[in-house]
């Protein structure tokens, strides 16, 4: 029993350390192989051939695992383990036979049917003319409809058979839109390629252009001096705090500065303006952040529901109220909730004093304010107040009162009871008055008809009135409580699929494609996103007047159909049930196409759906580029109810072609960017302008030679990966830390080869040599079962081996230095030499024969060691008995081997955790270590200094107040000082990841990336380089000098 105790216990030990060994290899070597091909392809041919060692490597550590495997379930046992002299003897098993075969055949005839071959499918890319397409408000088939009532500028979408079945592109240079609240205030110049309104509305602060993105000052044409201050004098006249108001509707919006502006007031607004000769207006407010859509009052009803809004707007819309009967007046009125305002501000109020700059007559402005006068009063409408530019009308709380004077005028007439004022989907527009809900005779006129909302934020998950009232039988209050808290359990859980979501401003607009009473959007209230709450028109029950009840915003779509919404509109979109329910109405590619349209580059989509759903629909997305998987539902694996979340890739069209062969502007523009559409080789190169392959080139020439390291840029490409699922860092500052990282890769060879290390490696091989010999030869008598003494040898052997790769190695790369240095001192002696030929001659940097021996060494060396180990466990109580001192070197090298790979792991991690975390200390390091090769302190003082001031904006959003910490920098040094604006996101170093205060000194470089200057100096001091575009400070600087002589 003691022995058996003993054989364990070495037994254990051995597996242990073995187990250690290999998990350590293995999550070595699967990074290092897993980095390595993903770039095989493009590798190469000593790239792959040293690609081919690691899977060598890989597949000889499987055949080790399953040699240990063989022994661990092997029956041999040590005979010192037990005593077989005594005991009865083993009774022996006979092998009963039966006389009756055994029937293995089926017994039915049906065949399989024959397999089906899933088809691929592909949605090619539109043209790039279609990148801003509207497949419902398309100019040219609008020419095809009659003008009157500009019934041309509604909806009219193509045939199904007309519909494009391909992608809609996003233009050239699409970056991501920037983060609320900083998005309402600016937008990307790529995104809306557009400057007409910058132009025409120049003076009244609709928005402005400037270098590479749009501004917007929050001017409108009635509101010179800001969206704000109109905001306050409304405030003035009509109550807009305590959340009396919570939904408004503001017709043709411009670029919506109206809305948001309101966000501030918690009031969410209904911004829409036609897609007419003022490009882009409404695709201007959704970059900013601000919910509209395309449309416009002509002959169809607005797609909301009736009693939907608190107030309605209009700020020189240059809609006709007076005109056709007043029927775009009643139209407002179905869509103002009882007690909701109307304002109205431009022509004709005020036109006393305004005419001559509206350049019309008075008499033609004084008859048109008549008739919306008389309009509103055949209303019931009450005149709030008229002061300047503003007026403010008040709907009636119900009916009472009007049905008595409608005795007296008799136009318009009430609307049938038989047409239900919430049906909105491409109905005719009627002139009649569409008549609230009835309230008991005795009661005052100051009741509420449908009933009274609570006051927001309560709204929102109060039991909404149309539920109380039992408009909607379907839908019991107790069913509304219990969805609204079933959603808040499944936004919960979207956020661990989509860690987007959960990420405060990642996402600004949503889309919830299948709103039913709004649970999804009551579930992100607290969260500064707007979403567009969808009912469609095939929903078994109308719900979108309850979605409105609680205070949010939406609209009725049919899904086969195209949205009225420019292309990337939404960064989020949710389907519940979408394809269920038009399983047998329209196909799901339709829908699909439809979504991608929408959808930003990078958005994120969440499909519910039944299982056998999903898979059709995510066979199809990855014809449209889309990445997704499919997970459980939240309550159970078991539910045939599935959850299927993808994200759309980032393409754009490809580069113009005046821009494709001018690498200075793929570089500038690539360095503000998210993601950029790829630029090939080829166009890249094509250039043959020194300027331009001084730009491009990323890195100084070296004159060291530097051999293939086969984790080159595994670091780098592991940053990049971990940005793109999910780390915390902004993508400046991962591309800042890619470069370091790269950094340090390119110097560990010449750590790895320089001579304090080199002389340990030496000496500690030469004391295992040494102490190999001396064990050999004092201990001659040991004779082990399994040959310890030939593994030790052999060990031995490599350590030599190793030793005279590491020197000729050494001694190779040294003798390149001191030809350098000589070439270097030659050359730079005569005068007028090129520029390449300043460099010296190219140096072999491929890898020597030292190194494939070392390497053929190493991995010689991890087998050799599995052998070893599996002679020592195989006997350990046996050799430790008969030959102690050879089965305790054996122990000793197989113990340091581990040892010294978990060192390395261990530092490499370290080092990787430094990079992503304390990337300053990392400089520091380099800056103290390595030799300096990068600029000098005269060039880098040639840079241009700046001084920061900051600039802060307070936001209210959703009760909180949120700060943006903008800025300007000034130039120092200079009798004309430049100054150059910083949004948030901008105003703050990629190296140190610190906000920049108030009065710090600034470096900016060449490629105009600006740091914190005492964090770019020690840079610049090690690397030449621009740490985000790799552009050589003094390349560009001795261009842009040539360029000035």
């Amino acid at each position: 029993t003691n022995s058996l105790v003993t054989h364990s216990t070495h037994r254990c030990v051995l597996c242990y350390i073995y187990t250690i060994y290999t998990h350590t290899l293995i999550i070595l070597f699967r990074l290092s192989f897993l980095q390595e091909m993903n770039l095989f392809t493009r590798a190469s041919p000593r790239d792959k051939k040293s690609n081919l060692y690691y899977i060598t490597l890989i597949g000889l550590l499987c055949i080790g695992s399953y040699l240990l495997g063989i022994w661990r379930t092997s029956s041999v046992i040590p005979r010192a383990a037990f005593d077989y002299s005594s005991g009865p003897p083993c009774e022996k098993f006979s092998k009963t036979t039966s006389t009756r075969d055994l029937d293995f055949n089926t017994h039915h005839n049906p065949h399989d049917p024959p397999p089906v071959k899933a088809a691929t499918v592909s949605f090619p890319s539109c043209g790039a003319k279609l990148s801003e397409h509207t497949p419902c408000e398309d100019a040219k088939r609008s020419l095809k409809f009659p003008r009157g009532r500009l019934e041309y500028r509604q909806r009219h979408c193509p045939e199904r058979e007309e519909a494009l079945k391909c992608r809609i592109p996003a233009p050239y240079g699409y970056k991501t839109p920037f983060r609320w609240p900083e998005s309402r205030d600016v937008a990307w110049f790529a995104n809306v390629p557009h400057t007409e309104l910058t132009v025409e509305k120049k003076n009244q602060n609709w928005v402005r252009y400037e270098n590479d993105r749009f501004w917007f000052p929050g001017g409108g044409t009635m509101f010179p001096r800001g969206a704000d201050s109109y905001i306050d004098d409304i405030g003035q006249l009509i109550d807009l705090s305590h959340g009396s108001i919570r939904t408004a509707i503001d017709t043709g919006c411009g670029v919506a500065s109206f809305g948001a502006y309101l966000l501030s007031r918690n009031i969410t607004t209904m911004s829409f303006a036609p897609r007419d000769t003022h490009e882009a207006q409404v695709q201007f407010a959704l970059e900013r952040g601000v919910p509209a859509m395309i449309g416009i009052m002509a002959t169809i009803r607005l797609p909301y529901p009736s009693r939907a809004f608190d107030l309605a707007h209009c700020s020189r819309c240059l809609i006709p109220w007076g005109q056709n009967g007043g029927v775009y007046l009643m139209e407002v009125d179905r869509v103002l909730r009882p007690g909701g305002y109307w304002i109205l501000s431009g022509p004709p109020i005020n036109w006393q004093n305004r005419w001559k700059g509206w350049e019309r007559t008075m008499d033609d402005l004084n008859t048109e304010q008549t008739q919306i006068e008389q309009v509103a009063r055949s209303l019931c409408w009450k005149k709030v107040v008229q002061r300047d530019d503003l007026a403010i009308w008040q709907k009636p709380f119900n009916h009472i009162h009007c049905k008595k004077n409608k005795q007296v005028l008799k136009k318009p007439k009430f609307c049938r009871h038989d047409q239900d004022p919430d049906m909105a989907w491409y109905m005719k527009m009627d002139s009649c008055l569409t008549p609230l809900p009835e309230v008991d005779e005795d009661e005052d006129l100051k009741t509420v008809a449908g009933g009274k909302v609570e006051k927001w934020p309560a709204r929102l998950n109060a039991v909404p009135p149309r539920i109380n009232k039992g408009d909607l039988k379907e839908i019991t209050p107790e069913g509304f409580l219990e969805d609204t808290k079933l959603w808040k359990q499944r936004v919960s859980y979207y956020k661990k699929l989509d860690y987007q979501l959960g990420e405060t401003g990642r996402y600004r607009n949503l889309l919830d494609m299948n709103a039913y009473v709004g649970g999804f959007a009551a579930a992100l209230a607290d969260e500064p996103v707007w979403v567009m709450n969808v009912v469609p028109v095939e929903a078994k029950l109308n719900t979108l007047g309850v979605i409105y009840e609680r205070g949010l915003i939406g609209t009725y779509q049919n899904w086969c159909e195209a949205m009225s919404t420019y292309p990337r509109t939404y960064d989020f979109i949710h389907a519940d049930s979408v394809f269920t329910l038009y399983q047998d109405k329209c196909e799901p590619e339709d829908i699909l196409l439809e979504m991608d349209r929408i959808l930003r580059p990078g958005g994120g989509v969440i499909i519910r759906d039944d299982v056998d759903v999903l898979i059709k629909v995510k066979e199809l997305t990855k014809g449209l580029q889309w990445e997704g998987r499919i997970a459980d539902h939240e309550k159970s694996p078991h539910e045939r109810v599935k959850i299927y979340y993808a994200v759309k890739q980032y393409w754009t069209v490809t580069a113009p072609e005046e821009d494709k062969n001018n690498p200075i502007f793929h570089h500038c523009l690539c360095s503000d960017t998210v993601k950029m559409h790829p630029v090939s080789s080829s166009s890249s190169s094509s250039s043959s302008s020194p300027a331009t392959n001084d730009i491009s080139t990323p890195l100084l020439n070296r004159n060291r030679p530097r051999s293939s390291q086969p984790l080159r840029g595994a670091a780098s490409r592991l940053l990049r990966r971990a940005s793109s699922r999910g780390m915390m860092l902004r993508e400046s500052s991962v591309r800042v830390r890619e470069t370091a990282a790269e950094q340090i890769e390119e110097r560990q060879s010449e750590w790895a080869y320089s001579k304090p290390v080199i002389v340990l490696d030496v000496v500690w091989n030469l004391a295992f040599v040494f102490v190999t010999v001396g064990v050999l030869w004092f201990r001659s008598e040991e004779n082990p079962r399994v040959p310890l003494r030939f593994w030790i040898v052999v060990y031995n052997l490599q350590c030599l081996l190793h030793v005279a790769c590491v020197v000729s190695e050494y001694c190779r790369r040294h003798g390149y230095d001191r030809l350098n240095r000589d070439l270097d001192s030659g050359l730079t002696s005569s005068e007028g030499s090129s520029e390449d030929e300043s460099d010296g001659p190219e140096i072999e940097s491929g890898t020597s024969l030292a190194k494939h021996l070392e390497s053929t060494n190493a991995m010689f060396s991890f087998v050799w060691w599995i052998i070893g180990f599996y002679w020592v466990s195989a006997g350990s109580e046996e050799l430790a008995q008969s030959s102690p001192q050879l089965y305790w070197l054996c122990v000793a090298f197989l113990a340091f081997d581990v040892i010294f790979l978990v060192l390395c792991v261990a530092v490499a991690s370290l080092i990787a955790i430094a990079v992503c975390c304390c990337l300053p200390c990392i400089i520091a390091v380099l800056y103290a270590l390595a030799e300096r090769e990068g600029a000098s302190d005269e060039e880098i003082e040639r840079l241009p200094r700046f001084k920061f001031l900051t600039v802060r904006n307070s936001e209210k959003v959703n009760g909180e107040i949120l700060e943006t910490h903008g800025g300007i920098m000034t130039q120092l040094g200079v009798d004309s000082p430049s100054e150059r604006v910083l949004s948030s996101d901008e105003a703050e170093c990629c190296v140190c990841l610190c906000e920049y205060e108030d009065g710090t000194e600034l470096r900016e470089l060449w490629c105009r990336h600006h740091f914190h200057e005492a964090c770019i100096d020690k840079w610049l001091r090690i690397n030449a380089t621009c740490p985000l575009c790799k552009s050589n400070i003094l390349k560009t600087d001795e261009q842009s000098g040539n360029d000035a002589v």
